[in-house]
């Protein structure tokens, strides 16, 4: 809930923009009958007015649902999305993603947005614990995958276990992050030609503001900062690395987008954003009409 979390809605709508991975649209554990059409209606009345930063009428239209059809677990998922966003409590937000898994064990996004959530709480062990989880469900889940190398490089010092995750990522995904990662981690070992290497392969991505983060980063031996949320692509804040004795001075936080004024057209509820970050998945799992 990245993107990590009630205080940076833009981070939610990532992944790390923290997710919108698979548009897909499966049949789940809904009743075949007459209410699938409507329920699908009302989901995707939701999810407009969720892109369009209405997160009350979004809550309600998923409340909604819930009310017609209890044991439809996207509802759930969808509706801790939203509470996490608006900035609900995170007990409440961490109850509705276990619901959903609760009602749909196979549920990967919902394991995802679980894993985030702890994260952002400080919770390094339940957080992987999930992510583990979802990996096993979907083993090339980006991410997911993405998520498990930022614990191993943020949450536990162990660039060595990071690289192999990140390294999954950009292989299997091709993910920008995945290589952006994976610079941070040759440089945590002062190889410095591989990180340029790396910043080679980010520019030719067309990716060229995450590459001169990557440069500076090098040139002036500074440090990725440990937030509430994973970095993405749109938020990569850095210390120098100074004397132990003296305060650091963190880099300036991206600017955030204002959520009432997120598109809410066709084009916004894309699998990813115009930077080629992933968006959040809300359409995991809805009934077929």
């Amino acid at each position: 809930m990245s993107h990590f979390l009630s205080h940076h809605p833009s981070n939610f709508k990532l992944i790390g923009r923290y997710l919108l991975l698979a548009v897909c649209l499966l049949l789940p554990a809904v009743k075949a009958n007459a209410q699938a059409p409507v329920i699908k209606e009302l989901f995707d009345e939701a999810a407009k007015a969720f892109y369009g930063g209405q997160y009350d009428q979004a809550i309600k239209n998923y409340e909604k649902i819930i009310e017609l059809e209890p044991n439809f677990a996207p509802a759930y998922n969808a509706l801790g999305l939203a509470l996490k966003v608006q900035g609900g409590a995170n007990d409440d937000v961490i109850f509705y993603f276990k619901k959903a898994i609760e009602l749909d064990p196979s549920f990967v996004s919902a394991y995802d947005n679980l894993g985030k959530t702890y994260y952002s709480v400080g919770d390094i062990e339940h957080a992987q614990g999930y992510f583990e989880k979802g990996i096993a469900l979907d083993p090339n889940n980006e991410s997911m995958v993405l998520s498990m190398g930022w614990i191993h490089l943020l949450g536990r010092s162990d660039a060595d276990s990071a690289i192999k995750y990140f390294r999954k990522a950009s292989s299997n995904n091709n993910s920008v992050m995945g290589y952006f990662g994976e610079g941070i981690c040759l440089m945590s070992k002062q190889k410095r030609m591989e990180v340029m290497e790396t910043v080679t392969k980010l520019r030719s991505m067309d990716q060229e503001g995450l590459a001169q983060d990557l440069e500076t980063m090098l040139r002036e031996n500074r440090s990725l900062i440990r937030d509430a949320e994973f970095p993405n692509a749109s938020n990569i804040r850095t210390v120098a690395n100074q004397d132990p004795t003296q305060a650091p001075k963190p880099s300036p936080a991206a600017p955030k987008e204002d959520p009432t004024t997120a598109q809410s057209s066709d084009k916004s509820l894309s699998e990813y954003d115009e930077k080629g970050e992933l968006r959040v998945r809300l359409f995991d799992k809805l009934p077929t009409d």
